[in-house]
């Protein structure tokens, strides 16, 4: 008797804690809205700040990178790879309400990385600001044009935009080898 009423209290304690734990708490944060832009219609990129300037922009014959005096063409595979990974990331948590908290963050005009991306007419697709990467390394604190809370989001970033414009260009085609020359014949030693 004494046993069931021990493993009833205990079953009854862990249903408690259960039920707690599917609670909302007094201080959680509700997560944003977050729309999700159409970044395939993407044709203007720009990444600017903390010492970076990319432009990226898209035309007849693909994605191109400004690399300073004129267009070359840019890897298709990275820039496909930033824009899904802006288009399908989503906040995990709330990590400020407001700019207090902006220096840690990488979030100041000197530190953070603004990222553009309009569609062919100019129309804004997404305008963020990107700060710190979060300390679980696949988290990034972003903050979207206009608001004043910043958000975590579930892609590690800073990678993909701390790319100097040399690093979107395409990779260059290596040159076909040249034929292989025989080998001189080897000098025979003089008799005498």
């Amino acid at each position: 008797m004494k046993k069931s009423l021990i493993l009833l209290a205990i079953l009854l304690l862990a249903g408690w804690a259960l039920w707690q734990a599917g609670q909302p708490s007094a201080g959680s944060q509700s997560l944003p809205a977050w729309p999700q832009p159409e970044l395939s219609k993407a044709a203007d990129i720009r990444i600017d700040g903390d010492g970076i300037a990319v432009h990226l922009q898209h035309g007849d014959h693909g994605w191109d990178v400004d690399a300073g005096t004129a267009a070359v063409a840019a890897d298709a595979k990275a820039v496909q790879q930033l824009t899904n990974d802006l288009e399908d990331m989503r906040p995990v948590r709330v990590v400020a309400r407001d700019a207090s908290h902006d220096a840690e963050l990488h979030l100041t005009p000197d530190k953070a990385i603004r990222v553009l991306v309009k569609d062919g007419t100019g129309k804004v697709l997404l305008d963020l600001a990107v700060g710190a990467q979060g300390s679980d390394l696949v988290t990034t604190c972003v903050r979207r044009a206009g608001e004043t809370q910043v958000v975590a989001v579930d892609r590690a970033l800073l990678w993909q935009l701390k790319r100097l414009p040399a690093g979107w260009q395409a990779p260059k085609e290596a040159a076909p080898a040249a034929p292989e020359q025989p080998a001189a014949p080897e000098p025979t030693p003089a008799k005498g």
